[in-house]
């Protein structure tokens, strides 16, 4: 019985500190790093490059060449930037204006 009590602390405990993350509020003009799965949305030519983190927040990525990313599409990468919109109403997806991009695969 102990054993499951421990494990479920430290399931909920896991959950809040992930909620936790989510809960941060990104500033326009702020430097963010961000880390999740490249994926392209939409349907040519209104297409646009996105970014799923782990956490469940999908970022717009602006300023990317398309043919430099497009061999990582799916995969695990790492984006540096500046926070061009925030999510402030939770109505439209944040931007990243992308710095620096690299695959972040093991």
């Amino acid at each position: 019985m102990l054993k499951k009590i421990t494990m479920a602390v430290l399931i909920l405990g896991t959950s809040a500190y992930t909620l936790a993350v989510d809960a941060v509020e990104y500033s326009v003009g702020q430097h963010v790093e961000v880390r999740g799965r490249l994926s392209l949305r939409g349907n040519a030519p209104f297409t646009y490059w996105v970014i799923h983190t782990r956490s469940g927040v999908v970022w717009v990525l602006d300023g990317v060449d398309p043919d430099a990313v497009k061999p990582m599409l799916g995969e695990q990468v790492q984006v540096g930037g500046v926070v061009s919109r925030a999510d402030e109403d939770q109505t439209r997806l944040p931007v990243i204006e992308v710095d620096t991009m690299r695959s972040a695969q093991p």
